[in-house]
């Protein structure tokens, strides 16, 4: 399956971009839902491909910034979505490319995001999703380096309760 992998995402994500201003497809109810699963569909292509193959990095950076352009939708299961797809790459992206993750000060702030989704979001399934991913976020990023301060920073962002 690595080797056909790739030509899927990419297929998947192509289509969506070629697409992504049709509202005849994307818009209403069946859009939702088709994006929603879109995104489930490439987190699982991510998962069969393994996290010992060369290039699932690169996969699931690319994952994670296609899903987590959809973390404000309107829709409840799309934010599931990107939720769950978030914590799939997360769990295959390199430690430089998490770090960078975690260090960007802009409003795409994985960490800040998550504790505000994880409080403040108006679905109970979203909520419960962000306080688990801001956990396993937070988990693996003490993993990372326990002697780092960064690591220490982004754990108190992630799991404000901890401290």
């Amino acid at each position: 399956f690595k080797d056909v992998a790739p030509i899927w995402f990419y297929s998947l994500v192509g289509n969506f971009m070629e697409r992504k201003d049709d509202s005849a497809l994307w818009g209403g109810e069946t859009g939702a839902l088709l994006l929603a699963n879109m995104l489930l569909t490439l987190s699982r292509v991510i998962t069969f491909v393994g996290v010992y193959t060369p290039g699932v990095d690169v996969l699931a950076k690319d994952m994670f910034e296609l899903s987590w352009s959809f973390r404000d939708a309107e829709v409840p299961e799309i934010r599931a979505a990107v939720l769950f797809s978030v914590g799939k790459a997360v769990a295959y992206l390199g430690e430089e490319t998490l770090l960078g993750i975690l260090l960007d000060a802009s409003s795409n702030n994985l960490a800040r995001n998550l504790q505000l989704m994880a409080r403040e979001d108006p679905d109970d399934e979203c909520r419960r999703l962000a306080r688990q991913l801001a956990s396993a976020v937070s988990s693996t990023v003490k993993n990372l380096d326990p002697s780092s301060q960064l690591v220490e920073r982004e754990s108190r962002h992630l799991n404000p309760a901890e401290t």
